[in-house]
């Protein structure tokens, strides 16, 4: 009971929630953005939720690489289907009886030579069993890397360079 209600039998039933504990991925480097998908309480019962990739100004062409870890520490990296799933809201999370364990997603960057500066792009979760939801959604960026040869510009490793070549170095008047 939570105190307020009689016949509430759901006092403990845990929330569950998700956040981007690294929310900047760069291409062409090792930085990567991660998700995290927590529970307050641990439960008698398995927490399941659907998680869905929600792509805003970001690409699937944008991602090179996604890897889940379950609540038990296992990594594996998502097949293209998988990815597919992920994308269509239907990626089902389990947070197993008894387990303090945090699922949770990295995602690595294409490094493409499209100049972009920064792509958003976030994870939701929905549907919650044997639990609440809590913060269901979180948004990371895709960040564009950095040209060596200007420092003091973020982000601007693709910038297009415009240059103006004369094809007929010689101008006869009259």
């Amino acid at each position: 009971e939570d105190g307020k209600t009689p016949d509430d039998k759901e006092g403990d039933k845990p929330v569950v929630s998700i956040v981007a504990t690294d929310a900047v991925a760069t291409e062409g480097t090792t930085d990567t953005a991660t998700f995290k998908i927590s529970q307050t309480n641990t439960s008698n019962f398995d927490t399941t939720v659907d998680v869905k990739l929600n792509l805003t100004t970001a690409s699937r062409a944008d991602i090179s690489k996604v890897e889940y870890t379950d609540a038990n520490g296992n990594t594996v990296e998502l097949t293209p289907a998988q990815i597919d799933s992920l994308i269509a809201g239907t990626f089902e999370v389990v947070i197993p009886k008894g387990s303090t364990g945090t699922p949770s997603f990295t995602f690595t960057a294409t490094d493409d030579d499209i100049y972009e500066i920064s792509e958003g792009f976030g994870l939701s979760i929905s549907n919650a069993q044997n639990a609440t939801l809590g913060t269901d959604t979180a948004t990371a960026v895709i960040n564009d890397e950095d040209d060596t040869n200007t420092p003091n510009v973020p982000n601007d490793g693709d910038k297009p360079v415009v240059s103006i070549v004369a094809t007929d170095a010689v101008a006869t008047e009259g």
